[in-house]
């Protein structure tokens, strides 16, 4: 298949994975999301930020998804449990066939079990399939989990660049618990930096 448009993706799913359902975002799911249990440290800025939002502000959360052409956002449920990873396709360039940014995440309790890799590799399949050429994802360099996942599923660190990040003015740096953190920010300026990578992966 060669998809020209999201609904042309959307057709082809939902995709199955062992015990794994990988389908299209429902309304509802974003109640099951606002639901999920904080990162533990030093991974609590990774929080899905559904479960600040009221029900009218997921409604229009929810839309805007819908109506973006240029966005897909999928959810996994396992056979036990509903919703158990969140992954968005952002930043389609359908002329060029690549994905300009994806966002990932899996439920805490659910972290290390080895699906990240088994997900991204069936996403990136489907993609492929589906005639996408290149992924993307940004990545904070100080994430080291998230970057041994995706280098197992293929993505190669290509560019690495800076991000404001102004949470950081709120930590104390030079605490010992912020040793693998401290490697990768900036505070010369008047917002702090935090250091990412781009991690892509072509279809070859």
């Amino acid at each position: 298949m060669s998809a020209t448009s999201k609904p042309d993706m959307l057709k082809s799913l939902p995709l199955r994975e062992g015990k794994l359902t990988i389908r299209a975002l429902r309304r509802g799911d974003l109640d099951i999301l606002a639901k999920w249990p904080g990162y533990p440290f030093p991974y609590e800025s990774f929080n899905l930020s559904f479960g600040k939002l009221g029900p009218e502000e997921r409604d229009r959360s929810f839309q805007s998804r819908e109506d973006d052409p240029n966005k897909i956002t999928l959810v996994i449920d396992h056979e036990r449990q509903k919703a158990v990873g969140y992954l968005s396709l952002k930043e389609i360039d359908w002329d060029k066939r690549e994905v300009g940014n994806t966002g990932f995440r899996i439920i805490p309790s659910w972290c290390d079990r080895g699906l990240g890799t088994q997900i991204i590799r069936k996403v990136v399949g489907w993609c492929f399939s589906c005639g996408i050429k290149k992924l993307r994802f940004d990545v904070a360099a100080s994430n080291e989990r998230a970057i041994r996942c995706y280098e197992k599923a293929g993505f190669v660190k290509t560019k690495k660049f800076w991000k404001d990040d102004k949470k950081l003015k709120e930590v104390d740096i030079n605490l010992p618990k912020y040793d693998f953190l401290r490697p990768h920010v900036k505070l010369d300026g008047k917002t702090p930096q935090l250091s990412f990578w781009w991690m892509e992966l072509k279809k070859e």
